[in-house]
């Protein structure tokens, strides 16, 4: 069997670049294959949205291969999600992938001090994240960080009542969109203060993987929504690729308010009582 590969190498070429458009979610599998060097799609200038689709990392092994033979190409990752990693392991994602903007941390109860480092580098404007995984812990200054100083998008998995923790919300430069995975009923009026002293918030959205009504909960501001969400890695990928995730279907139903469309559900009008997800993935790689 020969070493070398079969195909002529414009016509390799040309096949790597079809499907990493096509399908930029495959890139990482194609580059364990692309013994002629990555294909020239991914650093193309009019392709560049394929760095923007990246959905490092699939698996160790991936990251690895990428990281031994094409090191510049995790420089144009833009979009990240740390999933069942160690401390050590995600340190050195985020250390090789310092551009990353939409950011999504999926390691609950892991301190993540050595982490906080190469995150304060990064330009992120979208991150999903608890809070104590970043290795903060202090509520006095918890949002002076860097890290958060170009956020737009945030959704976070755990809340506080303590005022510097809502202070610190209000006082983002740049926020626009919020998302709480945890809910109580108790922290209705937090919802309200916030939305009333932030006008720039667009959107105040509540998170639940089974949405019931709550009778004590009336924030009757147009930007407040409550909706299901059963699937969050999914949703995360979905939004990357075509658009579609929960911001975007908030931002809509918000819209809808907003002109003065019938709510689903006129006694409670922020329910956005379906998921109303529209996933294109199935039939198509396991992007995990």
């Amino acid at each position: 069997m020969e070493d070398e590969p079969r195909l002529p190498p414009e016509l390799e070429r040309a096949i790597f670049e079809l499907i990493a458009i096509s399908w930029p979610v495959s890139i990482p599998n194609l580059l364990l294959v692309a013994s002629r060097g990555p294909p020239t799609a991914l650093s193309h200038p009019n392709h560049q949205q394929i760095h923007d689709t990246w959905i490092t990392i699939l698996q160790r092994r991936k990251f690895t291969h990428i990281q031994q033979t094409h090191p510049e190409l995790l420089m144009g990752v833009q979009n990240l999600m740390l999933l069942e990693l160690d401390t050590k392991e995600s340190h050195t994602i985020v250390s090789a992938c310092p551009n990353v903007q939409n950011l999504c941390i999926l390691l609950p109860g892991l301190a993540a001090v050595q982490r906080r480092t190469a995150l304060e580098v990064m330009p992120l404007r979208h991150l999903y994240c608890q809070l104590d995984d970043l290795g903060i812990f202090s509520n006095k200054d918890i949002f002076l960080s860097p890290l958060f100083a170009g956020i737009t998008h945030m959704e976070l998995y755990d809340l506080d009542d303590e005022d510097e923790y809502w202070t610190g919300l209000a006082a983002l430069p740049r926020l626009t969109h919020l998302a709480f995975d945890a809910f109580t009923a108790s922290l209705t009026a937090r919802y309200k203060e916030l939305l009333k002293v932030k006008t720039g918030l667009k959107a105040l959205i509540v998170l639940r993987r089974l949405l019931a009504r709550h009778p004590q909960i009336r924030v009757e501001d147009k930007r407040f929504v409550m909706m299901p969400l059963e699937d969050y890695t999914r949703d995360w990928q979905c939004g990357i690729l075509y658009g579609n995730d929960f911001w975007a279907r908030a931002e809509a139903f918000i819209a809808g308010r907003m002109a003065g469309l019938p709510p689903p559900d006129a006694e409670y009008p922020f329910y956005l009582s379906k998921d109303g997800s529209v996933d294109p993935l199935p039939s198509g790689p396991d992007l995990r």
